[in-house]
């Protein structure tokens, strides 16, 4: 019976022998595993944050444009031409577009809602007026996001000259 028993007194000898090195293992396991959620939780306040702000700036946005009182304050001249309320437009939606992306990044999006809102960027940003638009606006957009969107331009145009 004596003899049977000896593995379990070398495995007690051993566990109190290395008894730091374990506590160590455990404490720098729990240390990392904290900071893993330290950092989940500030991305998705981040997100939450940033998506109640694109909110309120859109409301903003749209009841400036809603209220003929209130366009001129989104333009030089108070009633502006059809053409400037589009072009107006159009860099609200490119500005909703960045929200969105910023928001995927910062995991506050299921991939299954990106994927449709990326085809809806591409889409979007290659038709005239959002394109031109984009060319006058890049530069006040942050620079993961133009990278992001000259990339997804850029490879819709590769792929609509392997098309046809």
């Amino acid at each position: 019976m004596q003899g049977s028993c000896s593995w379990i007194w070398q495995a007690v000898a051993w566990l109190r022998d290395n008894a730091a090195v374990i506590s160590a293992l455990i404490a720098a396991g729990g240390l990392f595993f904290n900071g893993w959620q330290i950092r989940a939780a500030a991305r998705a306040h981040k997100a939450s944050t940033l998506a109640q702000i694109a909110l309120r700036t859109a409301e903003l946005q749209w009841r400036t444009l809603a209220t003929p009182e209130l366009r001129g304050l989104l333009t030089t001249t108070p009633n502006p031409s059809p053409l400037r309320q589009q072009e107006i437009f159009a860099g609200m939606v490119i500005n909703h577009f960045e929200t969105v992306y910023d928001l995927y990044e910062l995991g506050g999006m299921p991939e299954s809602a990106w994927s449709a809102f990326k085809a809806d960027i591409v889409e979007t940003m290659n038709r005239g007026l959002f394109a031109e638009r984009w060319l006058e606006l890049k530069h006040h957009h942050g620079k993961h996001f133009r990278d992001f969107v000259e990339k997804e331009l850029k490879d819709a145009r590769m792929a609509k000259k392997e098309k046809g």
